[in-house]
């Protein structure tokens, strides 16, 4: 059975041409923050140049920095590494926005002083939230103290070590 010929949306090539690495793919395969989110992570080994020589296609051309360890190869390859990972990064918090939305809602709505009109809102008030969140974030609220500290951490460094400093001064 013969090969199916690719699509010009599925490329993602990367050659060398002198003294640069130059990646090529569709603009369809990868957003614009996955891109910046990469190129960001190259500034310290290489130049990055982005371009766009037509609508279909954006062109990166990567130029190592004077003394640098890595091949053209290798920093074409980690460059089509590195933005599929930060494809999935941007994904991930895409996806999981309302929940971390959410979470921090909660953290400075538990912060606010009892005395204070207003109260956090509970987790029944947040839509789409999938059902066993939803049940460990009722189970934790619950339990929850924030006045609790078992190692000592919330304890003022002067009410701490005040004590001590007065023994010492009883010994000299």
């Amino acid at each position: 059975m013969p090969a199916k010929k690719a699509d010009s949306r599925s490329e993602f090539m990367a050659t060398v041409k002198g003294d640069a690495a130059v990646i090529r793919f569709h603009k369809s395969l990868y957003s614009t923050d996955a891109l910046f989110g990469t190129a960001f992570v190259f500034l310290d080994r290489c130049y990055v140049h982005c371009d766009m020589p037509d609508n279909d296609h954006i062109v990166v051309t990567l130029v190592p920095r004077a003394g640098s360890k890595w091949s053209l190869a290798e920093l074409a390859g980690e460059f089509k590494n590195e933005m599929v990972s930060q494809a999935l990064r941007f994904k991930l918090a895409k996806q999981t926005e309302k929940l971390r939305t959410m979470i921090v809602g909660r953290a400075i709505g538990e912060s606010i002083p009892p005395d204070a009109p207003a109260q956090a809102p509970s987790s029944a008030m947040v839509p789409d939230l999938p059902p066993e969140v939803a049940k460990l974030l009722s189970e934790e609220e619950e339990s929850l103290d924030f006045l609790d500290d078992p190692f000592g951490i919330a304890v003022p460094w002067e009410e701490k070590y005040a004590k001590e400093e007065g023994r010492n001064d009883q010994q000299k």
